[in-house]
Order: structure tokens, then C-alpha cells, then sequence
């Protein structure tokens, strides 16, 4: 019998991070680096099957990333035509773990490595550690970025991004999103962003330190917007990649990804809206903000927890 040749395959890069935290681009940035491809958020870690993807994702905005990632990549195209295509093959494929799917993608890219953002949300440390779990059981070679945003600048931007979002329907996925931000231990119950924001890079933090140094890598957003070569030579020099002057260059333009942009009608999201419609890097010189100042979304005159601002020094802010 003979035996099919191992498949080729890069080692992916896998960005892990809250929404809101500069991922959409940084995944389009580092998309343009000669050995690099970058996609938008497929969902395909967040769940196990395709049949699950369709039931938590195919019917609303959460599906566009991946039936334009599909569309661009298989087809080589993000028309109309294209996503409908592309969602066909989804459906007819929906008993397929999603792991095979992106084993399929890479695979499709080679010698490119992917390079894939899905923020990470959940009401539970248990599912984020799973959906931690599955990114490394599908890659078990891969290379992490964990992207952090200060707590409150990511909480302000949140806010008001679902904020936004609720008036474009979809009351229930509104909800859910705010249910992930409860601070249960007031009385009574308050939303607060720096729940969400300590649970998911706790887990984080901690779902890294078994990933041997080579593979891994902290970045500030802030840092990456404020001084992006440097950052961006850092990123390159830790993973193993070209570091040169044309390499570096590439990736200041995030506008020239394929995904930098609005998709079809039929498939118009799938990251971040305000990327899309401005995809272009703007060096920006970072906000001051402190660990022990009233939050601006309490009313009560909270600050944050101890417990973040541990986690936020450990970071790198407030230093």
C-alpha cells in the first residue's frame, strides 16, 4: 500500500486576544509580510464541527469571516457569486470537524502560513480554556500572539461598539454579549467590561506558559500602532521571519489585504466594521491612562479590581 505524503504545511500564526484589542489590524498587517497570509475571524476554534459552526454562526454577521475567507482562498474571489458559493460548500461539507477545515486552509496556502484573529469572548474560564485547547490540538506547531489592549480603553471601546451594534438588531446575540460582562459580585449586578477583559487573558496568560518561548510572543496593541516597526521586527525576530526593510514595510500596509475592505452584500463583516471601512495603518500616539482611576462606564466611582491591575502590570501597563 502506498502511503500519501505528509501534507505541507507552515506553521500558522494564531493571534489571541479580546474584541476590541487592534486584531483586525494586526492580522492584516501581518498578512503582508512575504510569508504570511492573513484571515478574517472564522469561528473555526470556537467550535468542534461545521454542523455547530452553522447552528451558533451561519445565520448571522458571525459567518461572514469565514464564507469570505473561503470564497478568497478556494475561489480566488469575494464577489456575490463567490460567498454564496462558498456557504453551498460550507453546508454540503457540515460533517466535517472544523479542524479539518483549517488543516484544509492551510494546507490550500502553503508555503504561506495562515495567520488567524477570532477574538476570544465567553461568560465561562472553562470554554475559554477549551476553545484555547482546540486552536493548539488543530496546530499543535503553532505560534501565538497574545494581543492585549489596556482594560480601559478596550472597556470604553466595547461598550460602545455594542452600543452600536444594537441598533442594527440581533437583541439576543446583544444580550449574550453583555451577559459575558457581568460583574455579579455587586449588588446589584452591574455590567463592567473588566470582567470579560481579566477572564479571557487570565486564561490566556496562563494557556501560554506550557508553549515553549520560540512560539510565543506579548504584544501591546498600543505599542503596535505607536511604533509599529519596532513591534513588527519584534514579532518577526521571535517567530523566525524575514526581518528585512521590504518585509517591514509590507506589513505597515494592512490596507493592501485582500480582506481590507466591506465584503458583498451577502457577506460584509467579518472583523472589525471600522477597519473595513479604514483599513489604512495611522500611527497614533498612545492615550495615558491609569490602573487606579474611576472607571468612566461606573456610576458608583469604581476602579478597577486588584486583581486586573495585577494582571494588567504583569502586561506591561502601568509602568
Amino acid at each position: 500500500m502506498v502511503k500519501k505524503p505528509a501534507p505541507r504545511r507552515a506553521h500558522p500564526i494564531i493571534i489571541l486576544s479580546t474584541p476590541r484589542s487592534y486584531s483586525s489590524l494586526a492580522c492584516a498587517m501581518l498578512g503582508q509580510h512575504p510569508q504570511l497570509y492573513d484571515l478574517l475571524e472564522t469561528q473555526l476554534f470556537e467550535v468542534s464541527t461545521l454542523q455547530n459552526w452553522w447552528g451558533a454562526y451561519g445565520e448571522i454577521h458571525d459567518s461572514d469571516g469565514l464564507s469570505r475567507s473561503i470564497a478568497e482562498v478556494l475561489l480566488g474571489s469575494q464577489s456575490e457569486m463567490a460567498v454564496t458559493v462558498a456557504r453551498e460548500w460550507l453546508w454540503k461539507h457540515r460533517r466535517r470537524k472544523t479542524g479539518a477545515l483549517a488543516h484544509m486552509l492551510a494546507d490550500k496556502l502553503f508555503p504561506l502560513a495562515l495567520v488567524e484573529k477570532t477574538p476570544i469572548e465567553s461568560a465561562s474560564g472553562a470554554i475559554v480554556r477549551e476553545k484555547l485547547q482546540r486552536r493548539l490540538r488543530t496546530f499543535p506547531r503553532a505560534r501565538f500572539i497574545h494581543l492585549v489592549r489596556h482594560p480601559v480603553s478596550y472597556g470604553r471601546s466595547h461598550l460602545d461598539h455594542l452600543e452600536k451594534m444594537a441598533k442594527t438588531g440581533y437583541p439576543w446575540r446583544i444580550a449574550k454579549r453583555y451577559e459575558m460582562m457581568v460583574d455579579d459580585t455587586q449588588d446589584p449586578p452591574t455590567i463592567d467590561p473588566q470582567v470579560l477583559w481579566f477572564r479571557v487573558h487570565r486564561q490566556i496568560a496562563a494557556f501560554l506558559e506550557a508553549v515553549p518561548a520560540e512560539r510565543k510572543i506579548l504584544v501591546r496593541g498600543e505599542d503596535l500602532v505607536s511604533d509599529p516597526d519596532f513591534e513588527l521586527g519584534r514579532i518577526v525576530s521571535a517567530f523566525g521571519l524575514a526581518g528585512d526593510s521590504g518585509a517591514i514595510e509590507a506589513m505597515k500596509h494592512p490596507d493592501r489585504s485582500p480582506f481590507a475592505c466591506l465584503g458583498p452584500k451577502n457577506a460584509r463583516f467579518g472583523g472589525d466594521p471600522k477597519f473595513f471601512r479604514e483599513p489604512m495603518l495611522r500611527k497614533t500616539v498612545p492615550e495615558r491612562i491609569g490602573l487606579d482611576e474611576p472607571l468612566p462606564w461606573r456610576k458608583d466611582g469604581a476602579r478597577l479590581a486588584k486583581r486586573v491591575v495585577d494582571l494588567a502590570e504583569r502586561l506591561g501597563y502601568g509602568r
